[in-house]
Parts: C-alpha cells; sequence; structure tokens
C-alpha cells in the first residue's frame, strides 16, 4: 500500500535528517511513467548538453517491495532507468538536503497543498534537483549545470527559483535518495500528489 511505503521512507528521511546512520533500506522499481516530453536547453560544464524532446524531469515509479508508487526525479543526467531494478536507500550531504529541503517546502510538495501539479512546474522541481546537486543552489545561470531553454518559457525556472527563495532548510519528510553504482539515482518525493486524492 502506498500508506506503508509512505512509513518506510518518512523514517529513513527523518534519519538523514538527524543525520544519523542507519541500515539501508532496499526498494524495487518495476517500471515508470515519464511526463511527457518537451523542447529544452540545458548544458554541464558549458560543454555536454540536451536539446529538443529531453524529457522533462519527473517519472513516477513504481515498487514492489516495498508497493506503492512515489514521483521521482533524476540525479545522474546521463544514466539510463532500468527495470525491474532494486534500490539502495541513502542518505544525502547536509548541505544538500537542506538545500533540497528549501526546494521542496518552497513548492508546496505535501499533502495538504498539492503544489507541483502542473508539467511546467515538474520540470522545474527537476532542472532545480540537478542544480542543487550540481551547484549547491538554484540558480540556473552560473556554474556546472546552467538552462538555456526551460521548455515553457522560463515558467519552470521562475517556478523553481521562487519555490527555493520561499522554502526552509529543515528536511521535508518525504525526500530520500535512491543510489545505484551503475544505473540512474533519483530523489523521490512520496506519496505523489494524485495518490493524496486517493
Amino acid at each position: 500500500s502506498t500508506m506503508r511505503l509512505s512509513k518506510t521512507l518518512i523514517a529513513a528521511a527523518a534519519l538523514a535528517a538527524a543525520g544519523a546512520s542507519y541500515a539501508s533500506t532496499t526498494i524495487t522499481l518495476v517500471s515508470d511513467q515519464p511526463v511527457p516530453q518537451v523542447p529544452m536547453s540545458v548544458s554541464f560544464n558549458g560543454g555536454i548538453g540536451y536539446g529538443t524532446d529531453t524529457a522533462v524531469e519527473q517519472y513516477i515509479l513504481h515498487s514492489t517491495t516495498p508497493a506503492g508508487s512515489f514521483a521521482a526525479f533524476c540525479l545522474e543526467p546521463f544514466q539510463h532507468l532500468v527495470f525491474p531494478h532494486v534500490y539502495n536507500t541513502t542518505t544525502f550531504t547536509v548541505a544538500q538536503a537542506d538545500a533540497l529541503s528549501e526546494l521542496f517546502t518552497g513548492a508546496h510538495w505535501d499533502s495538504a497543498s498539492g503544489g507541483v501539479t502542473q508539467n511546467y512546474q515538474r520540470v522545474g522541481l527537476g532542472l532545480a534537483v540537478w542544480d542543487i546537486m550540481f551547484d549547491g543552489t538554484v540558480n540556473f545561470t552560473s556554474g556546472i549545470f546552467r538552462v538555456a531553454n526551460d521548455g515553457f518559457g522560463g515558467a519552470a525556472t521562475t517556478f523553481a527559483i521562487n519555490s527555493f527563495a520561499a522554502g526552509n532548510n529543515s528536511m521535508a519528510p518525504d525526500l530520500i535518495r535512491l543510489t545505484d553504482p551503475v544505473y540512474q539515482d533519483f530523489v523521490i518525493a512520496v506519496p505523489e500528489p494524485e495518490t493524496y486524492a486517493l
């Protein structure tokens, strides 16, 4: 059930927020549901970049162990997805946790508001996750990760910047990292807003 998944991940995230060490939990992902693609242009170190028809940065990932589904944002831009696959849950650094918390709390990613409902918002969060992981903040114009075209006329990056500015740095309880040494890593938010409606 979604509640079972939520409890597992919230408990792990709470430990991550406290800086505690804990035994790694595993999650078996069985499929994904990507949001429709949009044209965008981003670059890394001013070199390697993505052009048109880049998938927006959110997936809905489905899991059997524990059972449930959740929103996921890629952490490794040039790695691919593999299903079925077992992931370990690990912690972020303190700086990453603080920055991600500011982003997601400012975006109102929670059961009460369901603030992330539009594709431009999903894209903005995903791009901001990359910016945080590469540069430690959200600005899109300097550092390793830069966005030339977000696919939404600036609405996605504006949403992300405003969310980051409005958030707080106490770790949001529904964020955790899925890690694999070879395949795509994720930051996940659970449960997804659509699940709350159920």
